[in-house]
C-alpha cells in the first residue's frame, strides 16, 4: 500500500548542508531545478528541522515536478500551410470537439503512428498528395514528454527528415481517417480523450 505523507509529517533523511541524519518536517516548498532555471512551486518537500534545508522530495510529489517540466520544455514548432490547420479543425467538428482538440489529437496519431510498422509504411504513401504544397502560413506547435521522442522515433523508421514533413504527412492522414473515411476505432478513442480531458 502506498503511504500518503501530509504537511507536517515528520521522517529522519540525510541533510547534505548538516552532513547527518537528522528529523525532519514535510511541508510545501518551492524546488529549483537543478540546472537554475525554473522550480516548482508549492510541491511537498522533506526539510531538516536543524537547518531547515530541503532533504528529499517524496515520491507523491513526482507527478508535480514532471508538469513543471513540461511546463518549461521548449514547444517544438513548425509552419503549415492554412488549410492544414482547416482540416484538423474540421476534424475535431467531425470528433464533436473545440478546435483547441487538434493538439490532444495530433499527439494521439503521432504516438499511434511511431509504434505502429503499418501507419509509418502508410504515411509515406502520402506524399504525393496535393494538399501536401501550399505557403507556410500558419503555425503548429507540440508540447509534452513524449512528443519529441516519438517523433525522431517516426524520423528514425521513415525516409522522411524534416518534422515538418511527418507534421504535413499526420495532417492528411487525419484527413483521411477522420474526414474522408470517417473510421470509427480513432473517432471513438479520440471522442474518450476529448471527455477525460474537459
Amino acid at each position: 500500500m502506498m503511504k500518503i505523507l501530509k504537511v507536517g509529517d515528520k521522517s529522519q533523511a540525510i541533510c547534505n548542508s548538516c552532513k547527518a541524519v537528522v528529523p525532519t518536517t514535510y511541508t510545501l516548498r518551492d524546488v529549483p531545478f537543478d540546472d537554475g532555471d525554473g522550480e516548482v512551486k508549492n510541491v511537498l518537500v522533506s526539510v531538516c528541522d536543524t537547518c531547515d534545508s530541503i532533504c528529499s522530495l517524496p515520491h507523491q510529489s513526482t507527478p508535480a515536478v514532471r508538469k513543471a517540466l513540461e511546463t518549461k520544455r521548449k514547444p517544438i514548432e513548425c509552419r503549415v500551410p492554412a488549410h492544414m490547420i482547416d482540416i484538423l479543425n474540421l476534424a475535431c467538428t467531425q470528433i464533436g470537439c473545440e478546435t483547441d482538440f487538434r493538439t490532444q489529437m495530433f499527439k494521439y496519431y503521432i504516438h499511434k503512428i511511431a509504434y505502429d510498422d503499418a501507419a509509418l509504411a502508410e504515411l509515406s504513401s502520402f506524399k504525393d498528395n496535393e494538399l501536401i504544397e501550399g505557403k507556410p502560413e500558419k503555425r503548429i506547435s507540440l508540447k509534452g514528454r513524449h512528443v519529441k521522442a516519438d517523433l525522431d522515433r517516426i524520423l528514425y523508421r521513415t525516409s522522411l527528415t524534416k518534422t515538418t514533413d511527418i507534421i504535413k504527412l499526420i495532417t492528411i492522414k487525419i484527413k483521411t481517417e477522420i474526414l474522408d473515411m470517417k473510421k470509427p476505432e480513432p473517432i471513438k478513442e479520440l471522442r474518450t480523450i476529448a471527455v477525460a480531458t474537459l
